[in-house]
């Protein structure tokens, strides 16, 4: 993996919270200053491609008068993004699942947040910093 310098990411699917996972995603790897993005596969050391699914669960409110419904309260979200690094070759060389905390407002942010952060700690470690 110390060897990626520019990557690709595939759609994650249709949704349109997968694609602004795919843009928080894209947005996350340009700030770690690492990794650069490529505009195809072809021009990429490696491909991000993953899978995931979101879901609303419900509506969080301090008074408990106000019930659950969507004028009462935050939304709370659920989902997961699963997501695969693979070199030129299609051989895998990092994967990860990534989770929402339980407190998540902006569930794209913090998904995407969660998969570089460990993406770029792996690299760190691959490469003995």
């Amino acid at each position: 993996m110390k060897s990626v310098k520019r990557v690709f990411i595939e759609g994650l699917g249709d949704k349109p919270e997968l694609r602004e996972i795919k843009k928080e995603l894209a947005s996350e790897l340009r700030r770690s200053n690492i990794f650069g993005l490529a505009g195809s596969a072809d021009q990429a050391d490696a491909t991000l491609t993953g899978r995931g699914d979101t879901w609303l669960k419900g509506y969080y409110s301090l008074n408990p008068r106000a019930g659950t419904s969507p004028g009462s309260g935050l939304p709370m979200y659920g989902g997961y993004v699963s997501v695969e690094l693979k070199d030129r070759a299609g051989v895998t060389l990092w994967s990860y699942l990534a989770t929402p905390h339980a407190s998540s407002r902006n569930i794209a942010h913090d998904l995407s947040k969660d998969v570089v952060k460990h993406l770029v700690a792996s690299y760190e470690q691959e490469r003995g910093r």
